[in-house]
């Protein structure tokens, strides 16, 4: 006796087999085209199956049931686009045209959805929070909304932080860790000086090759914004205690977010216990801070479970005495 087991696949699953399966058979349709002319016609339909039919698609099965937000067709969109600039072998114009507005169009609908969210949202909202949470909303998968959320947030304040002022919660007291000031101007110097290197190193390689130099180019200047997000950061993103819970922030590089309950003790010390994380990292210490559980310090890339953190705070009797009666 044969048994006939029925696949019942979830929605999201049927999903990803119908657009990896468009994905192939216009992938091999484009493959299979005679000539430049009839190639770039199929190329051209296959790009609305893998934009529109996709996106139909991903509405039917998936935000009709209330699986997913509608939010996260313009990601399906985007990928589907990014896709469809690879089957233009012979058409470079029509290639870049097509990856730039993907790339144009996800940029600016994040930023649609960060000035929506900010203006809905009081204004001590975190750029941070509100950044993440709008990236959140149109990419589904949490690493990729993370990683893409990341480069908003320094873009942002690499770009718009210069007339920003701390963000700071009414009721709420702040607390900079020491070296913050230092360390930002240092970053600041640095990022500017790469200016006066980026220019003679182009200039050096375009006697070699004009793609390498821009490419060096292009590095050059993400690694300024980099550095120019993480110095203003480290200004506008200074430790919070408030009536209720405990932001522990070294602007973009280490932050953890705690509930008064959940701090066990305050303790002042000279030197950090072993295997205890110091902020910031190298330097001296004099406040150490336990938990009843351990709880997770987010870092630029990746977290980690912490049961005690040292800091070297400026003003440590006042942020310990905080702690201690509250934020008031």
């Amino acid at each position: 006796m044969i048994t006939v087991l029925r696949l019942r696949p979830g929605r999201q699953a049927l999903f990803l087999l119908l657009t990896a399966l468009i994905y192939l058979v216009d992938s091999q349709a484009v493959r299979l085209a005679t000539g430049p002319a009839q190639r770039l016609r199929i190329a051209a339909g296959a790009s609305v199956d893998l934009v529109l039919v996709v996106g139909l698609l991903y509405y039917w099965l998936l935000v009709r049931p209330g699986l997913r937000p509608l939010t996260g067709l313009v990601f399906v969109a985007v990928v589907g686009l990014l896709r469809a600039s690879f089957l233009f072998p012979e058409g470079m114009l029509v290639k870049a045209a097509l990856a730039g507005c993907a790339e144009a169009g996800l940029i600016a609908f994040v930023a649609v959805q960060i000035a929506t969210t900010r203006k809905q949202a009081s204004d001590s909202g975190d750029p941070l929070v509100t950044i993440r949470n709008s990236v959140a909303a149109v990419i589904p998968f949490p690493a990729g909304a993370r990683a893409i959320a990341t480069e908003f947030i320094l873009v942002y304040y690499a770009m718009f932080g210069w007339r920003a002022k701390p963000h700071v919660p009414a009721g709420a007291r702040a607390f900079f860790l020491r070296e913050s000031s230092d360390k930002a101007s240092l970053l600041a110097t640095i990022a500017l000086a790469s200016v006066f290197e980026i220019v003679p190193v182009h200039l050096l390689v375009h006697r070699w090759s004009a793609l390498a130099a821009w490419i060096l180019t292009g590095i050059g200047l993400y690694g300024m914004v980099w550095l120019l997000g993480l110095s203003r950061a480290l200004v506008l993103r200074p430790s919070l205690i408030g009536a209720e819970s405990v932001d522990i922030r070294y602007g973009l590089i280490a932050q953890m977010q705690v509930r008064r309950s959940e701090i066990a003790g305050v303790e002042r010390v000279t030197s950090a216990s072993p295997g205890v994380i110091v902020l910031p990292r190298r330097a001296a210490p004099n406040l150490e801070i336990s938990f009843h559980q351990p709880v997770k310090l987010d870092r630029l890339f990746g977290s980690k479970s912490v049961s005690c953190i040292a800091l070297c705070v400026e003003n440590e009797g006042e942020f310990a005495r905080a702690l201690d009666s509250g934020a008031a």
